[in-house]
């Protein structure tokens, strides 16, 4: 199975998946996340968790999976938010 990327600044976290992975829970996904490219950048609240307990059933079964890699600065708070219409 492959790894998800968790991207952490010092304020905030967003778990990258591909956009065509989200199909089925698009409309369950917050403004508050952000998406670029073939990629959406699930904000770790409530999105992230939305993503993660439709793909693994629950948070614990998803840990194997999932990577983190910090940054003072990140670029995502500067993509275009999340819109469903574009996914």
């Amino acid at each position: 199975m492959k790894t998800y990327t968790f991207y952490c600044d010092p304020g905030h976290a967003w778990l990258r998946v591909k956009k065509e992975e989200i199909e089925p829970i698009k409309f369950d996904i917050s403004p508050y996340s952000y998406m670029r490219g073939k990629y959406v950048y699930l904000e770790e609240d409530s999105d992230a968790n939305i993503f993660l307990k439709h793909k693994f059933g629950n948070i614990e079964n998803a840990k194997p999976y999932i990577k983190e890699k910090y940054a003072e600065n990140t670029a995502i708070r500067n993509y275009n938010q999340y819109n469903s219409n574009f996914i």
